[in-house]
């Protein structure tokens, strides 16, 4: 069996995620979720960019339009 990459970062993100759902339960809009992640994100001190511009392109072509990605910093990792 591998070893799971970053272990530690990966159990600090997924955990702030389902102490989110715990609480908030299901059927809310993404901004909804994206706000507790955020408060969560904070009371853990795990370091983030809340709604960075992210481009993204198909094949080689850069596509107009950006979407918006949190992304997470970490001392050994950048995650999106």
């Amino acid at each position: 069996m591998t070893e799971l990459l970053f272990k530690d970062e990966v159990y600090a993100i997924v955990g702030a995620a389902l102490e989110v759902h715990r609480c908030l339960g299901s059927g809310f809009l993404e901004p909804v979720y994206q706000e507790a992640l955020e408060v969560e994100y904070r009371i853990r001190e795990l370091p983030f960019e809340a709604q960075k511009p992210w481009g993204y392109c198909t094949k080689t072509n850069l596509c107009a339009r950006s979407t918006w990605a949190t992304s997470f910093t970490m001392e050994r990792s950048s995650l999106s």
